[in-house]
């Protein structure tokens, strides 16, 4: 399958292309995207152009990876709303590129992993409070507990349990809101102004 990369600056298609002929593909670099697109050709493309390439509404729509400097989730569903069956990073290193490449000239779809695990977790205020509001009732407790500083053996007195339950349970917190730890958490909450309902114990302030 031909491969055609479109790049305004040419820079940077220019190392792909170099690394993708050095295997024997048949590579071709323009600076926008075609106007008559072919099904048996892989673009290589940004948001913009593949934008363009869309609205022309080519019919079957080509193969197309999908190159892209974010890290957020809403990425991969601007991917698929565009028809590409491929996106990942202009950073992700030669390496992850020609994989990607390749997943797609077999048949099959590439997603970049940072873009796959930002995918799965909250990137708006509303997606995160949905998550805190799913929490248990003592898991918002310990939450509420984590933003006001609060150290274990304070939030076992506090809510009559032991500072092993309380250790479980901010366990269970962290693995709930995807981070690593409790600064993290605080910081989920602080950052995007979330509140914290209060839980099966007396409130936290």
């Amino acid at each position: 399958m031909r491969v055609v990369l479109c790049d305004p600056a040419e820079v940077f298609a220019a190392r792909l292309a170099a690394v993708l002929r050095d295997r024997g593909d048949d590579v071709t670099v323009t600076v926008e995207p075609p106007a008559r697109p072919r099904r048996d050709t892989l673009y290589v493309m940004d948001v913009v152009d593949a934008a363009c390439l869309a609205a022309a509404r080519p019919v079957p729509l080509p193969p197309l990876l999908l190159l892209t400097d974010r890290t957020d989730g809403r990425v991969l569903r601007e991917a698929v709303a565009l028809g590409a069956i491929g996106v990942a990073r202009w950073n992700a290193g030669m390496d992850l590129l020609v994989r990607a490449v390749d997943r797609i000239r077999a048949g099959q779809q590439y997603v970049d992993p940072l873009l796959l695990r930002a995918s799965l977790t909250p990137d708006t205020a509303e997606d995160a409070q949905a998550v805190v509001n799913r929490l248990t009732g003592r898991e918002r407790d310990i939450l509420a507990g984590i933003v006001a500083g609060m150290s274990t053996r304070a939030m076992a007195a506090r809510l009559g349990i032991t500072p092993a339950t309380v250790r479980s349970h901010v366990q269970k917190v962290l693995a709930k809101l995807e981070v690593h730890s409790r600064m993290a958490a605080a910081a989920f909450v602080l950052s995007r102004g979330l509140d914290v309902p209060a839980g099966d114990g007396e409130p936290i302030e």
